[in-house]
């Protein structure tokens, strides 16, 4: 009797310990499983976070290459700047005085096609030098001088685009001696109340009024 109570308990035991066997066996592979998972899905953000790398990486590069040909573009720009810089810099400052007076002297000569190219020269130049109103002044004088008065006219009224010009009222002056010139007494008239008018105080006041006194007005 005791051998059989004994031999059902051992079995139960046997049991027992089968049935916690199985169990461990299942935890065992589940651990393994979802280690497995757990390895796979970090591998696959690994391989995302190295495409991402890589993308921005060939990014990067693409706006390094575009910065650096930017740079190139303004090294180009810059040396070409440079160049158009020593071209217009022919003739510095002090040259430029030199050649204005060198045109005062052509046209007191009454060499006036050579003041003429003198003028234009300062003028192309230095378009808005110190010294470009009274260049353009001159061009017109000489143009006058060679009696070209419809080419003079239109020199003189470039004059008035100077804002700081004080050769206005000579310019004013000029324009209506050109009309005179030309015959065309109405617009020289009104040329000469426009000086009167527009510069009260010139030097010229005096000779427009003798000037309109003779032309009975």
């Amino acid at each position: 009797m005791f051998f059989l109570f004994g031999g059902c308990a051992s079995n139960r035991k046997a049991e027992s310990d089968g049935v916690t066997w199985k169990d461990k066996q299942t935890q065992d592979l589940e651990s393994l499983r979802r280690s497995v998972e757990t390895s796979f899905y970090r591998e696959k953000e690994l391989e995302e976070r190295l495409i991402r790398a890589e993308e921005r990486s060939i990014l990067l590069e693409k706006q390094l290459s575009a910065i650096v040909d930017g740079l190139n573009g303004v090294d180009a720009r810059i040396d070409s700047l440079k160049n158009f810089s020593a071209q217009v810099d022919v003739f510095p400052k002090s040259n430029l005085v030199e050649r204005y007076r060198l045109g005062l002297s052509k046209y007191r000569e009454e060499m006036y096609q050579d003041a003429q190219d003198i003028f234009e020269e300062v003028l192309r130049t230095a378009p808005k030098g110190d010294w470009a109103d009274n260049a353009q002044y001159w061009k017109g004088e000489c143009l006058y001088g060679l009696g070209e008065y419809r080419r003079a006219l239109v020199e003189f009224t470039k004059i008035f685009a100077f804002s700081r010009t004080e050769k206005a009222d000579d310019a004013q002056l000029k324009i209506a001696r050109c009309y005179l010139r030309l015959q065309e007494e109405t617009k020289a008239i009104s040329a000469f109340r426009k000086l009167l008018n527009e510069h009260p105080k010139s030097e010229y006041v005096l000779r427009v009024r003798k000037e309109l006194k003779r032309l009975g007005k």
